[in-house]
């Protein structure tokens, strides 16, 4: 499946975003629309990346357009709204943690209105929240990265910007704060 993504800057009346996703197939002479998801009118986060990567295991690439997952037959799969996670603007897909099966994606928030997360770790199949960093005074994060730099914890370490380098436990790993 490939993914394609689509973006007119206007808002809609509602203040959602003007702004849908549409995966298609290539036959071989022939270009199908095989799903669109839409959406005027949902309350879903937003962000300024997007990332293809099959998450289930099916065979089919899933689309994620920083803070929700959207299926290969475009249906919604989970909005990290729902945990308060809003509008970002980095994020990474991979198997950050090769103990705890499956992928995991962590990403930085911009000025995160509700509860001042800075970054976020979660399941990449679910979005279940498996550690977050909040700070009420945060404004805009910006940038954050995963990167093997610590032999002594398992999988990849994460680090927001003006932030400290953590684990996939999230716990503080370093007095460090490097320049993402």
């Amino acid at each position: 499946v490939a993914g394609g993504y689509l973006w007119s800057p206007p808002r809609n009346a509602d203040g959602s975003f003007n702004e849908f996703i549409t995966a298609w197939n290539w036959t071989g002479s022939t270009l199908q629309t095989q799903s669109v998801f839409d959406l005027a009118g949902k309350k879903i986060a937003s962000g300024h990346q997007i990332k293809i990567f099959d998450i289930d295991g099916d065979g089919k690439d899933e689309i994620f357009p920083q803070a929700f997952a959207v299926d290969d037959d475009g249906t919604l799969m989970y909005n990290l709204l729902d945990q308060a996670i809003d509008h970002g603007d980095r994020f990474a897909i991979s198997d950050l943690d090769p103990l705890r099966p499956g992928l995991e994606l962590y990403g930085v928030q911009q000025g995160n209105s509700q509860l001042g997360i800075m970054w976020y770790y979660c399941d990449a199949k679910t979005g279940k929240l498996l550690a977050s960093k909040s700070d009420p005074s945060n404004i805009d994060v910006g940038a954050g990265m995963v990167v093997d730099v610590d032999p002594r914890y398992n999988g990849l370490e994460m680090q927001a910007f003006r932030q400290k380098f953590h684990n996939t436990l999230g716990e503080e790993i370093s007095t460090a704060r490097p320049s993402v």
